[in-house]
């Protein structure tokens, strides 16, 4: 029977849980192999408000925080956080590489968790992006987002610009 829960792969061996309790959200990481529990600490002005498995099952997440800091957080070392971008409005996380765009004026840029190597994709504010768009990114590469107008952008690399592919997306 399917109860619509997110199917997980092997390698992702943690599950993140935000539930209320006590009228106060908390966050948490449930170990799926272990089903030990371990809580996401937030402080009372910076909370998360994504938040991102590491890829191959390391035992980190990565987390936007309402102060637009993206974060990379250890579960070993619970309260110690590794500021990975500041100014971030979104993020996506594509394997091992981080796509995201900063508060206005919007550029996106790349991160590689594995290198930590940053790349500016844009060099020219992206319109209507902000926390509602979308970031897509093929496994070869190319890069596409829909901004908060439902319009679909692919990159052109050549150019170094977004090319409007469809409007209205859904």
């Amino acid at each position: 029977r399917d109860w619509g829960f997110p199917e997980l792969t092997d390698e992702e061996n943690f599950l993140i849980i935000e539930s209320l309790l006590k009228n106060k959200m908390r966050k948490y990481i449930l170990n799926r192999a272990t089903g030990k529990i371990t809580d996401i600490m937030e402080d009372d002005l910076e909370k998360y408000v994504k938040l991102k498995q590491y890829p191959g099952g390391q035992k980190k997440i990565i987390a936007l925080s309402n102060l637009n800091a993206l974060y990379s957080l250890d579960l070993d070392t619970p309260g110690e956080k590794a500021v990975l971008a500041r100014n971030v409005s979104n993020f996506e996380l594509f394997g091992s590489k981080i796509l995201y765009a900063t508060i206005a004026p919007t550029i996106l840029y790349e991160k590689d968790l594995n290198s930590n190597d940053t790349t500016q994709i844009t060099q020219t504010p992206i319109i209507n992006f902000d926390n509602a768009g979308k970031m897509l990114r093929s496994d070869d590469g190319h890069i596409a987002i829909i901004d908060n107008k439902k319009t679909l952008f692919l990159y052109n690399n050549e150019k170094s610009e977004f090319e409007q592919i469809a409007r209205t997306i859904v």
